[in-house]
């Protein structure tokens, strides 16, 4: 009997709770946790979701504590909004009981409405021993008894068993899949056999990508009745900001604008309203109007605000402003790994490589397998002259990471590694693979022609020392047949007789 497929999905924060998860289910299912390959380098992300969604029986969703959403000075957790946007494809497309979440023992997490009612799994965050796996073991066995009840979905095994590179007959269509290829009749077609199923704020959003696939299947840029809406819901913030969203999709930015503007004198103290409308600005490259509504909000609560004031301000090339933000929001969130990294990155920028050394290392302890982590911390290490650390943080980072063109960067900083310790052949190789995965890279060009010249100078000394070399050898024979003659003259006086 076949496995069941099982996609589990998670924020980069929650990925340690997701590998858990796995291993609970190693011998009931063939499971796959969103880092392991889902993602094609070939593909879109659109085509790589709708591939696991046709390819998947259930999913796991880990919705983790690093997401902290603070409202006026109540304290609530909230989940990623790209978590979300998986979730609700997986549940559109295998049904609400072949998709589970998971949610973090003893905490009051902020929801979408969609979910209100729906009970999660819950795991355990403070065990004594640290074993995550042992933590999400009971609410893996809720999930393994309802998968082994439901099997796998009707009609996939049998459709996998065509001969390879066959074409799936039958099979749906993801609307956003339509919808990204600009077939908008056909996206507004599915999205509407959808809706009889749906209530509550899903209703509404999907109601409102029907508007949309509306507006751009006539082209002409109409959002009357997207605001339309947004008027009829404004009372409810994630709405509104949907709405806006859209209608700048829609090629209509001034008028998504006065939606945000209105939001925020509606929901003054909205961390999300807030950030919106700073991305809003930041996107139209006003990063000036964006730094200005951040700090007006109180950054020093909202790990996401202050995240994306520092990049405003890192922008603008105010980066001691931007690391004076992200001290501020680290002292209150000192575990929050996004700020950490930040906080280091800002660091090894203003030459704060202490800093910087000791908020990466904790951090790749904490996780092993992020590679940009492990470079990072070499950088650090390269700067305190640390070049044997350094070297084992970059090749960590190779290790993990992804074998493509974003591994190019760390390459090259061994080259420069191999540089700074006179070793430019060394440093070549690895050039030469750098620019394999990354041929437009002006860094690796520049040192390859620092490498170049550098094997060419010490060439050139070579042939320099080993001609004084052969001069050296050349002078002491000289010399040495210098005092052999002398010795022998020497020789030839002491053996003649002298006369009286």
């Amino acid at each position: 009997m076949a496995k069941p497929r099982v996609f589990i999905g998670s924020s980069v924060e929650g990925l340690p709770v997701a590998y858990a998860v796995q291993q609970n289910l190693l011998h009931d299912a063939e499971s796959t946790v969103w880092d392991q390959g889902v993602f094609d380098l070939s593909s879109t992300t659109i085509e790589s979701l709708t591939k696991m969604l046709h390819d998947s029986d259930f999913a796991i969703f880990v919705f983790s504590a690093d997401d902290m959403l603070k409202i006026r000075k109540t304290e609530s957790l909230s989940v990623r909004d790209n978590v979300m946007f998986e979730f609700g494809l997986f549940v559109g497309r295998l049904g609400r009981e072949r998709v589970f979440f998971l949610l973090p023992q003893n905490e009051v997490f902020h929801l979408p409405t969609d979910l209100l009612g729906i009970t999660g799994g819950k795991y355990e965050t403070n065990r004594s021993d640290g074993s995550v796996q042992a933590a999400t073991g009971p609410a893996t066995n809720q999930i393994r008894t309802q998968m082994k009840a439901l099997g796998v979905v009707p009609g996939r095994i049998t459709g996998q068993s065509s001969s390879e590179g066959a074409v799936e007959k039958n099979e749906p269509r993801s609307w956003i899949q339509d919808y990204v290829e600009e077939n908008y009749s056909a996206a507004k077609a599915t999205l509407q056999a959808e809706l009889s199923g749906q209530v509550g704020d899903q209703l509404t959003e999907n109601l409102a990508w029907v508007l949309l696939c509306e507006v751009s299947e006539k082209g002409d840029g109409n959002t009357l009745k997207l605001e339309e809406m947004a008027q009829k819901h404004e009372d409810n913030a994630p709405i509104v900001l949907h709405l806006a969203s859209l209608i700048r999709m829609a090629g209509n930015p001034k008028r998504a604008e006065v939606l945000l503007t209105a939001a925020k004198l509606k929901f003054p103290t909205d961390a999300t309203v807030a950030r919106a409308l700073a991305r809003y600005h930041s996107e139209a490259s006003d990063d000036t109007r964006a730094i200005e509504e951040l700090q007006r909000f109180g950054f020093e609560e909202f790990p996401d605000l202050a995240l994306d004031l520092a990049d405003a301000l890192e922008r603008e090339e105010k980066l001691v402003d931007a690391i004076w933000v992200i001290r501020r929001c680290y002292a209150r969130h000192p575990s929050h790994k996004l700020l950490r990294y930040k906080y280091a990155r800002l660091a090894l920028q203003l030459n704060d490589r202490e800093i910087a050394l000791s908020l990466l290392a904790t951090l790749c302890e904490e996780n092993g397998k992020t590679s940009e982590y492990w470079g990072y911390l070499g950088n650090a290490c390269f700067g305190l002259e640390l070049f044997d650390s350094a070297l084992s943080a970059y090749k960590r980072a190779i290790k993990e990471g992804a074998g493509d063109q974003s591994d190019a960067w760390v390459i090259s900083n061994i080259a420069n590694l191999m540089l700074r310790c006179d070793l430019p052949s060394e440093a070549r190789e690895y050039l030469a693979k750098s620019l394999g995965l990354d041929k437009n890279s002006d860094y690796a060009h520049a040192r390859m022609a620092e490498a170049i010249k550098a094997e060419s100078a010490e060439v050139k000394k070579l042939a320099k020392l080993r001609a004084e070399g052969r001069r050296q050898i050349l002078s002491a024979e000289n010399s040495l047949s210098s005092l052999n003659g002398l010795a022998k003259f020497a020789f030839i006086e002491e053996s003649t007789p002298q006369q009286v």
